[in-house]
C-alpha cells in the first residue's frame, strides 16, 4: 500500500529503558493550545465547499488537533506506581505527541506510555492516516523476530483497533516486555511495560500484560470519555 501524501514524520528518536527499545514518530515539541476536537461543523465556511455534503456522502470523523500537555497526567500516578513501585516520572514531547516513562534503579521494571495523533495535511484524512500508521506499525511487529516473540494477538473491545505483543529481551538484562497499541481516531497509544526475569521470560508475561493493558486503557479514556 502506498504511503499516503500529507503524512508529515517531524521527529524519529529511540527511547530506551530497561533494555527495551520504543520508536516514537511523529514528535512535535511545542506549546499549542490545551486539547481541541474538530468536526465537521466546527470548521469555517470558508473551509467548506458547502453548506451540505452531497447527498450519500458519509459524515466526516471527529478528530483531535491536539493532545493534553502533559501525557504523564492522562494515567494516575497511583496507576503508574502499582506497576513500577517508586519509581519516577520523565515526561517528553509536546501537543501532538508526547511519551510518559515511569523506571527506578536498574534492574527494576519500566513502564511507557506514548501517545500521538494523525493530522490533517493537505486534505489529507487525520484518521484515514493514522489508521494507515497503526496498520504499517502491526505489520512490523508481524514481521518481527520470531525467537523474541512470546505473544502477537489482536486485542479486541479496546479502542477501535488495537494488538498486543510480548517479547524477551535478553541483551545487557534480561527483561520481558509487553506492548499494547491501540487506535480511536486519529489517535494511537503505545504502551511498554518490562519486567525483568531471571528464569524464563514466560513467566513475567501476564504480569506484563496486565501493567501494558491497565495503563492503555487507563488513558483511552482521556479520548473517548
Amino acid at each position: 500500500m502506498p504511503r499516503p501524501s500529507g503524512w508529515q514524520v517531524a521527529v524519529v528518536f529511540l527511547l530506551i529503558g530497561a533494555g527495551a527499545v520504543f520508536l516514537v514518530a511523529p514528535l512535535v515539541l511545542d506549546d499549542d493550545a490545551p486539547p481541541s476536537r474538530v468536526t465537521p461543523s466546527s470548521a469555517s465556511s470558508s473551509d467548506r465547499p458547502s453548506e451540505q455534503p452531497p447527498a450519500g456522502t458519509p459524515p466526516a470523523p471527529e478528530f483531535f488537533q491536539t493532545l493534553p500537555k502533559e501525557i504523564c497526567e492522562t494515567v494516575a500516578k497511583e496507576t503508574f506506581l502499582k506497576y513500577v513501585p517508586g519509581g519516577r516520572a520523565e515526561a517528553h514531547g509536546g501537543a501532538r505527541a508526547g511519551s510518559c516513562g515511569y523506571g527506578g534503579s536498574a534492574g527494576a521494571p519500566y513502564l511507557r506510555l506514548e501517545t500521538r495523533l494523525g493530522e490533517i495535511v493537505d486534505d489529507t484524512d487525520p484518521v484515514g492516516t493514522t489508521k494507515w500508521s497503526f496498520d504499517r506499525e502491526y505489520e512490523r511487529d508481524s514481521q518481527g523476530d520470531e525467537a523474541r516473540t512470546l505473544l502477537l494477538e489482536k486485542v479486541p473491545n479496546l479502542g477501535e483497533e488495537a494488538y498486543r505483543r510480548v517479547l524477551a529481551e535478553q541483551g545487557t538484562e534480561k527483561v520481558t516486555t509487553a506492548r499494547v497499541v491501540l487506535r480511536s481516531g486519529n489517535v494511537i497509544i503505545t504502551v511498554a511495560y518490562s519486567r525483568p526475569f531471571s528464569g524464563k521470560a514466560e513467566e513475567e508475561r501476564d504480569e506484563c500484560l496486565d501493567g501494558a493493558e491497565a495503563v492503555a486503557r487507563e488513558a483511552l479514556r482521556t479520548y473517548t470519555g
